[in-house]
């Protein structure tokens, strides 16, 4: 690794803390027709100005399937994302992922279960700055025990799948913002999760790009994924691939 990984494995150990092993993620519970992800009246109301960005959403996704989270900026997409990737825990209501009940689990076990499960592409990116693409990419493989001896390949393969091929060891901050979205798709994929939300994965990208990301939801969804895509872009709603689409706004579902 690079010495920039050394800052990139700091960060993400200190962001998840590392008290976990791998037999206490929690394991999803076997049903013939499971939900992936499963919210019963979920709120999210934030103390700090009293704004409540989610209020009262019930929403069922099964296993192996798509929805698109639709709506304006400011209607709580982001929110509810992050709710769905144990990012946020919610201020009123239940959350159930692959079956097992969330809202109050343990820090380290929901850090275990994000790490194991959840593949997230954030609006903002957060690369890390100083640290090359590819190495970007392997970060959340870094706190994971029993890496196996083919990540990079795997890292330069997805990197490689989305035109950065001979962009994998530049440095992120050199990078268009086109660019850095890419490897902020690529890194949520690394792990090969089970659930992938990506939060308006398209915004800083051109119109091949999008198509590319698009055709990439469906080969996810036929290996297995569950996908939650959130956006406003046109190009996206407009697609017609997802099974299920719901509609916020001022972060109620209508």
């Amino acid at each position: 690794m690079y010495s920039a990984l050394t800052t990139a494995e700091q960060a993400a150990r200190s962001l998840d803390r590392e008290t976990w092993t791998p037999s206490e993620v929690p394991r999803p519970v076997a049903s013939p027709a499971r939900l992936a992800i499963d919210l019963d009246r979920v709120s999210k109301r934030f103390e700090s100005d009293g704004s409540t960005a989610v209020a009262g959403i019930s929403l069922a996704i099964p296993a192996r399937s798509t929805c698109l989270v639709e709506g304006p900026s400011g209607s709580g997409k982001t929110t509810l994302l992050a709710l769905m990737g144990c990012m946020l825990r919610p201020s009123a209501g239940r959350i159930r992922i692959d079956g097992t009940e969330v809202t109050r689990l343990p820090e380290d076990h929901l850090a275990a279960l994000r790490r194991g499960r959840v593949g997230f592409v954030f609006q903002s990116h957060h690369l890390i700055r100083g640290a090359t693409a590819v190495d970007n990419v392997e970060v959340p493989a870094i706190p994971c025990p029993g890496i196996d001896g083919r990540l990079r390949d795997r890292s330069m393969a997805l990197l490689a799948r989305f035109g950065l091929a001979d962009r994998a060891h530049t440095r992120v901050e050199r990078l268009s913002g086109g660019e850095q979205q890419r490897v902020a798709i690529a890194r949520a994929l690394v792990n090969r999760p089970s659930i992938v939300l990506a939060d308006e994965p398209t915004a800083h990208l051109d119109a091949d790009t999008a198509e590319t990301f698009l055709a990439l939801v469906n080969e996810l969804r036929a290996g297995g994924a569950t996908v939650v895509v959130a956006s406003h872009d046109p190009v996206v709603c407009g697609a017609g691939l997802f099974a299920q689409v719901v509609r916020l706004r001022g972060g109620r579902q209508v």
